[in-house]
């Protein structure tokens, strides 16, 4: 036998392991870009692949072609997207007829209307007896299967073998050849490839093959290489290879792709001339008209265009904002960047004296929060960062901490015992026998009056478990410098140099009954979290008298008339609920009750807003039907979260006061004079513009690709415990979003467009910061984004691109 180093065969598993994006469990479900490997490629190389097997990267043709009908896309826009998607198309001179000349940019345009249309050809994935096993086991090796514990010591291959080697769904045969491989995974995977005569140099191909057969379970273990209790890419390619060769199946590498579609030219020039009543002399013009736009070229070209009909109508839309704002505001709102919240801002902001903000939900303040009689902590913060301050809940009064901790146990007890009992198959029937019932009648219930259902449940529980007031508890890692530092960062990072004598710090959740993907409704800043106790922190660390003396010291002068409190806005109801009031102090009651009154206004126009584009709702929905949804375990269309989303503006809010965005923009705050050596401006283009990019493509992705990047139907999904979901009983974890976060049945309820990003700020600034950010530079020069930034209000916007800012043809600013 062969040996091989262990250090050597990880190293190939992980070089075969750079085209995953590594994704989230289910309990703390974020975005991501599902193309995150590949933004150092070009987006035109990916269509091209589209063609022959790849994910799809666009619509078919015949979406776009049927949108231009409809008149959602704009027919100058097309002329526009081949300027800029095949320049040197330009250079090819017009052709004579009779009636005036004709350009190489009416004959593509004609091509494009009239040529075969062409469509993304994803190869559908096909599982296997192998993949079935291989998905089976991660599940049980992951924890999910009561009934085959793992010793959390125990190595995740060698448990595996333990296990396997009873595994009836295997022949006899099959299990003694695992009983016969090391417990080691690199040897195993060693032993399996000298078995069929490939040397380990030789055998990246199939390793490749293995991670890739299962592209879920990959990116989870990859996220989650030592949370998931040791499991490894290693172990998965080790677990596959050795049910393969239990079966007595030859590993192979990957399938090659299909034959690219081919298109005869001399049969298009014919037809174009035609239609275009050309003379013969004219053919050859058409002939390298046609050659320039082969299909990939087509479906790029149509996207782009549907792009640039959407971003000129949001420069149209910010340039007849009004820009309405009190000389000094009675109460400041600081909301998430979510796309979600810039209905809320608008609509608070009908009243002059309220002034809004936008920060990436956090608020700046990353925690690993503890609440009252939690077991393990919670990440509160983005993705992007590695860890938080500890921060736990505790009750103001010490003395009602037992009783109201014993309650919660009680309770939470009775939940876990209750699905324990119902989904542990050895007791499930008895279960049945003993309460079916009483679960009968409490399903029927739920059905029939689900917010009835819900309010008798929470008067229950209430009694049960009773209010309790609470205080966050920073501890002491977060010390007085930290504080000051923090605070400092979020308030230059949003511009806010002048203060309110309230100020609100607004975070989101999302309620759900019954819903897998509840985490992909929340916070993607708080880690999938709703974002209270982030709000809740940010008016603590705001509030604390040694805080602000520091920020004094730093030129930030907060009044001792200020006064800051944390809301939390619910986006399934529009409930907008203030936290802490017993820390209110009494100056500043009335100014929370006006605020209140305020912000159920606003929450009651934007659920009538919402309710026009909801499945099944419209403008005479009563708000009490849109908002019983949240408690309705039926409702496959509780909310539509960041359907929509399109773009991300950086800059003040007087850029965009006003303007009804359509919930579909980003909206980060900057004031380009709090930030003169753009430290500001540089965190947010690389983290909060990065998070966007990630959200925006993870919905793209799950609509023109829903097969590969999506997640299906929401009534064929099985949960994998609090990992994942499959479709139906076998296959691989579903990586992306339900068919219904993006669309009800046919019709797409999210456009997908990549990330058009516009930033007001000095142009040599912008261009310094894209200039040193890998990430930056990679989203740009292969077109995942665009830009385009002006210095002031009264410039033109210009757009990034290979050698700098330039003004575009057609803006409309």
């Amino acid at each position: 036998m062969t040996t091989a180093h262990p250090l050597d065969v990880r190293a190939r598993i992980g070089r075969a392991a750079h085209a995953l994006t590594p994704t989230w469990p289910l309990e703390s479900f974020i975005a991501v870009n599902p193309m995150g490997a590949h933004t150092h490629r070009p987006v035109e190389q990916l269509v091209a692949e589209s063609l022959v097997g790849g994910p799809a990267m666009t619509r078919a043709e015949s979406d776009y072609r049927n949108a231009l009908q409809a008149g959602s896309l704009d027919r100058q826009a097309i002329e526009q997207a081949i300027r800029r998607v095949v320049p040197e198309l330009l250079a090819i001179p017009a052709v004579s007829r009779t009636g005036g000349d004709v350009s190489a940019l009416d004959i593509a345009v004609a091509h494009l209307l009239e040529a075969e249309a062409a469509t993304p050809r994803s190869i559908p994935r096909a599982f296997s007896a192998v993949d079935d096993l291989t998905s089976s086991w991660l599940s049980v090796l992951l924890g999910d299967a009561p009934w085959a514990p793992r010793d959390a010591d125990q190595p995740a291959f060698s448990a595996f073998l333990r296990l396997a080697t009873r595994d009836r769904r295997l022949s006899a045969a099959g299990r003694r050849r695992l009983a016969a491989l090391p417990p080691d995974p690199e040897a195993a995977i060693t032993a399996v490839l000298d078995g069929i005569g490939l040397p380990l140099e030789a055998a990246d191909p199939v390793l490749q093959a293995q991670i890739h057969a299962l592209p879920g379970w990959s990116s989870l273990i990859a996220q989650r290489s030592e949370a998931t209790r040791g499991i490894t890419l290693t172990d998965v390619v080790a677990i596959r290879l050795a049910l393969l060769a239990a079966l007595g199946i030859v590993p192979e590498a990957e399938p090659a792709p299909l034959e690219a579609p081919s298109e005869d030219l001399r049969r298009i020039t014919t037809r174009l001339s035609t239609s275009l009543r050309l003379a013969a002399s004219a053919r050859g013009t058409v002939l390298r008209v046609a050659a320039l736009l082969d299909p990939a070229t087509r479906l790029l070209l149509w996207q782009t265009a549907t792009e640039i009909t959407y971003r000129d109508q949001l420069f149209r839309t910010l340039a007849d904002a009004t820009h309405r704002a009190g000389a000094a505001p009675g109460v400041q709102v600081v909301c998430c960047i979510d796309a979600r919240s810039e209905g809320l801002r608008r609509l608070l902001e009908r009243d002059a004296d309220v002034e809004t903000f936008g920060f990436a939900g956090f608020f700046g303040v990353p925690l690993r929060y503890r609440p009252l009689a939690g077991s393990a902590d919670r990440a509160q913060y983005p993705a992007l960062l590695t860890d938080g301050a500890p921060a736990t809940e505790a009750p103001v009064h010490e003395a009602e901490r037992r009783r109201h901790v014993d309650a919660l146990s009680t309770s939470a007890a009775t939940a876990s015992g209750v699905k324990a009992a119902s989904a542990t198959p050895a007791a499930a029937l008895s279960w049945a026998e003993a309460a079916g019932a009483v679960s009968a009648d409490a399903a029927t219930a739920r059905t029939v009056a689900p917010a009835t259902a819900a309010r008798l449940s929470a008067a229950v529980r209430s009694r049960t478990v009773r209010p309790l007031q609470t205080v966050l508890d920073l501890g002491d890692r977060l010390g007085p410098e930290d504080r000051i530092r923090l605070a400092e960062a979020s308030l230059r990072m949003m511009g806010m140099t002048r203060f309110a004598p309230l100020v609100v710090f607004t975070a989101h959740r999302s309620e759900t009954a019954n819903n897998l993907y509840r985490s992909a409704l929340d916070c993607g800043a708080c880690g999938g979290n709703g974002g209270a106790p982030n709000a809740r922190a940010a008016a603590a660390v705001l509030n604390d008298p040694e805080v602000r003396a520091g920020l004094e010291r730093r030129g930030i002068t907060v009044p001792g008339s200020t006064w800051f409190i944390a809301a939390e806005h619910e986006t399934t109801t529009d409930a907008i609920t203030v936290l802490d009031p017993h820390l209110i102090p009494p100056t500043h009651r009335a100014a929370i009750d006006r605020f209140a009154r305020m912000a159920q206004a606003a929450g009651d126009a934007l659920t009538r807003e919402r309710a026009l584009q909801l499945p099944g709702a419209d403008a005479r929905t009563p708000l009490g039907s849109v908002r019983r949804r949240a408690r309705d375990w039926a409702e496959m269309y509780p909310e539509l979260g960041l359907a929509g989303n399109a773009a991300m503006l950086i800059a003040p809010r007087s850029v965009s006061r006003g303007a009804d965005l359509g919930r579909r923009v980003f909206l980060h705050s900057y004031e380009p004079e709090a930030d003169p050596d753009g430290g500001a401006l540089e965190a947010i283009m690389t983290a909060p513009l990065i998070v966007a990019q990630w959200i925006n493509a993870q919905y793209y992705c799950s609509t023109v690709e829903p097969e590969r990047h999506g997640a299906g139907h929401k009534s064929l999904h099985n949960p994998v415990g609090a990992l994942g979901v499959l479709t139906g009983s076998t296959g691989d974890l579903r990586t992306g979003l339900p068919w219904q976060s993006v669309a009800a049945g046919d019709r797409l309820l999210h456009v997908p467009l990549r990330l058009s990003v516009l930033i007001q700020a000095p142009l040599d600034r912008v261009a310094t910061i894209v200039a040193r950010t890998d990430v930056l530079r990679d989203l740009l020069a292969n077109d995942w984004i665009t830009l385009h930034a002006r210095a002031g209000a009264q410039d033109p916007w210009q757009e990034y691109g290979t050698y700098g800012f330039s003004t575009p043809e057609r803006t409309d600013a």
